[in-house]
């Protein structure tokens, strides 16, 4: 969510939007937000098709005339990572992302089967599955890169994707923010919702409007706040979600502080420069003392300063 609402509000302010497009720009972020939970499916029904595909071609290798021993007995470890497995295993994701199937089995770009040939002849398969073991987090590692390296990076992949959305494209590295970002957390691909509740699609809305009418304030505690740095070389996406974070720290009471500054941090390691990355972190770390020491930070309930 805060992503998207991120991408709203670079798109209003490059735009020099004014107070009266607010409303419409709002519209704007709900409809790309549901886009962006179609191409999420689509993502995974491509994953469930590869895999199915590959399991497909490793039994098809043991009926080959003059098999070998390596046909007859298929090294089946990237099936069995733990990742893949849970995602052929769900059948409630698979339930869920069926309908996206038929972008990728169309025969005429046959991306499942190009894919397939890529991943197979890849150095990073290829040392997988020679590993006798591998741990959960090894496993989980090896799915992060193959995820980034041979399925996003796709430029076929990118074609098609820009022949369903324009918006497509530019939302895979969120896309795998997400998805990483559920692996990391949880051990697994969850089965995504546009918005859990209602919180959710109202928290996207506060956010958007009040980082829009503190804007003007925002700025001038980041250039209050960023004495040793030079303002006017810091990259507008950064100070963007500093102000993001500024308006979670004074607007949502019910919000822990660490949660805020945790999340703006990571999101800045996907959208940032090393540099910036150190910037974000080091403004919102004096940010919190500001505030505090302004009395502006009043979170209701234990440990929420934490």
């Amino acid at each position: 969510i805060r992503i998207k609402v991120m991408q709203s509000l670079y798109a209003y302010f490059t735009n020099q939007k004014s107070q009266n497009d607010v409303d419409e720009c709002i519209e704007d972020l709900l409809s790309h937000s549901k886009g962006f939970l179609d191409l999420y499916l689509s993502i995974i029904s491509l994953l469930i098709e590869l895999f199915k595909f590959t399991s497909t071609a490793l039994h098809d290798r043991k009926n080959k005339f003059l098999a070998t021993e390596d046909d007859l007995n298929p090294n089946t470890k990237f099936l069995n990572n733990f990742i893949v497995k849970q995602l052929i295993c769900n059948d409630n994701l698979a339930a869920s992302v069926s309908k996206y199937s038929s972008i990728w089995l169309r025969e005429e770009h046959g991306i499942v089967r190009r894919l397939y040939n890529n991943l197979i002849n890849s150095k990073l398969y290829l040392n997988y599955i020679k590993l006798n073991s591998t741990t959960v987090d090894e496993d989980k590692s090896f799915f992060i890169e193959f995820l980034n390296n041979l399925i996003l990076n796709n430029p076929l992949l990118h074609e098609l994707l820009e022949e369903e959305s324009i918006y497509w494209t530019d939302d895979l590295p969120f896309l795998s923010y997400v998805i990483v970002g559920d692996i990391k957390s949880s051990n697994k691909i969850l089965n995504k919702k546009l918005y859990k509740n209602n919180s959710d699609k109202d928290f996207a809305i506060k956010l958007f409007k009040k980082t829009v009418n503190c804007n003007n304030e925002f700025e001038l505690i980041i250039q209050k706040l960023a004495q040793n740095w030079d303002i006017e070389r810091i990259a507008s996406i950064d100070k963007l979600l500093i102000k993001m974070c500024f308006t979670e720290l004074i607007f949502f009471e019910q919000l822990p502080v660490k949660v805020s500054l945790n999340e703006y941090i990571e999101i800045s390691k996907y959208y940032s420069t090393k540099k910036s990355r150190l910037f974000v972190n080091g403004i919102l770390d004096n940010a919190v003392k500001y505030f505090i020491k302004e009395g502006r930070i009043n979170k209701k309930g234990r440990g929420l300063f934490n």
